[in-house]
């Protein structure tokens, strides 16, 4: 099944440059349903325009005023049945092709943020009575994570701590997408320009034994973006921790349903720790809001040891560093006074000699009492005191007894 969500913020202007790029979509690209998100204007009015590219079949909420609005149309062969319309969501009964049901929300969140958990607290009350899998698609008007927000606004994402645990009691899978990183954006000019991605797809656990296919990769992408606190070593050793730890319980689950298909689980499993390693890894390998915070998280990911070969398992790195470190210190390496003073004058012999016998005698002469009292009162009065337990403020004071 093909759809399209736009957040499409008006169709109530029929000049609106928008709707030739919509016409467009319709015409090149078949979609079973098409959803649009903040129409402004009466569902009945949309109806005409997208019964001609076939979507016939539609319910909508009418805007309120000249803001909010839902819309979605649907072609015969899609094999869509209405259940529910609300003013932030619109949910749909799937009928796939081997005669099995889902349910599909297609869903507008609240433009205000103190309106956000309202809205979810009315959308959970509903996925608890359904008695099918389910999927959760549209505009969420909310950003999950740091790295789907590039701002030059360091403070903390409003609402996403919430927002994340109630993804986390509903059990319910980010999706991965292909596309632009960012799905939303001001239109503002240089520094308060802001790019956020709010359209997403969730989908509970029973959905994707339906659809296999991003079941796995969506998992370990899922976990592996939790935030946990600690350096950068402390932080990868846990995540790979939560990765097993759910990836085990996953294939647990999934070994009465797969049977004959379990040769595939490493497969699976590996194309989707690399996946997560590459495109989930961000707060560690890339920028942190690339080109605005300018934050770099060093890493080492590889070295070279003593033939001359990389190095890359993090633990292998660590120990060359410990031996080097180790060493270099070590006291069989430790030389006696002849030894070193010989090492000295070996060393000074390889350069030319620049400070002549006369600059040498005046370096080497007593210091006099003008030197000693410019001196003094060039240091700075505040500064931390010397082993005398005595701060320079005292000083030139004490020359008047002298």
């Amino acid at each position: 099944m093909i759809g399209l969500t736009w957040n499409y913020r008006g169709l109530n202007n029929t000049f609106a440059p928008t709707i030739p790029k919509l016409r467009a979509l319709l015409s090149n690209k078949y979609y079973d349903f098409v959803f649009l998100i903040e129409t402004k204007c009466n569902a009945s009015s949309i109806n005409p325009m997208f019964g001609l590219f076939g979507y016939i079949n539609n319910v909508g909420m009418d805007a309120n005023g000249s803001s909010g609005g839902l819309w979605v149309g649907w072609k015969n062969e899609a094999k869509l049945n209405h259940v529910l319309t609300c003013n932030n969501f619109i949910i749909l009964l799937v009928e796939k092709y081997n005669g099995l049901l889902w349910y599909l929300v297609l869903f507008y969140g609240a433009p205000c943020s103190l309106q956000h958990q309202t809205v979810l607290k009315e959308l959970e009350c509903h996925i608890a009575n359904f008695n099918y899998p389910y999927l959760i698609m549209g505009d969420f008007n909310q950003v999950e994570y740091g790295c789907d927000q590039l701002s030059m606004n360091t403070r903390a994402i409003s609402g996403a701590y919430d927002f994340n645990l109630w993804r986390i009691n509903n059990q319910l899978v980010d999706i991965p997408f292909k596309g632009p990183r960012f799905t939303w954006c001001n239109n503002r000019r240089g520094v308060k320009r802001v790019y956020e991605r709010i359209d997403r797809s969730l989908g509970s656990k029973d959905w994707f034994t339906l659809f296999p296919d991003t079941d796995c990769i969506s998992l370990i992408k899922d976990v592996w973006r939790y935030h946990v606190w600690g350096n950068p070593s402390f932080r990868v050793a846990r995540k790979l921790s939560r990765v097993r730890q759910y990836v085990k319980k996953w294939a647990l689950d999934k070994r009465l349903e797969w049977k004959q298909k379990w040769e595939d689980f490493d497969l699976e499993l590996e194309r989707g720790m690399d996946m997560a390693i590459t495109e989930g890894n961000d707060d560690y390998y890339t920028k942190t809001n690339e080109g605005v915070r300018r934050t770099w998280r060093n890493f080492i990911l590889g070295i070279k040891d003593t033939n001359g070969l990389w190095v890359y398992e993090p633990e292998l790195v660590g120990n060359m560093f410990h031996d080097s470190f180790f060493n270099l210190y070590n006291s069989t390496h430790m030389m006696d006074d002849d030894t070193r003073l010989a090492s000295m004058e070996t060393l000074l012999g390889n350069f030319t000699r620049v400070v002549t016998s006369d600059d040498g005698d005046i370096l080497n002469c007593l210091f006099t009492a003008k030197e000693v009292r410019c001196a003094v009162f060039q240091m700075g009065a505040l500064k931390s005191p010397g082993p005398d337990g005595v701060s320079a403020i005292f000083l030139p004071k004490m020359l008047a007894f002298y």
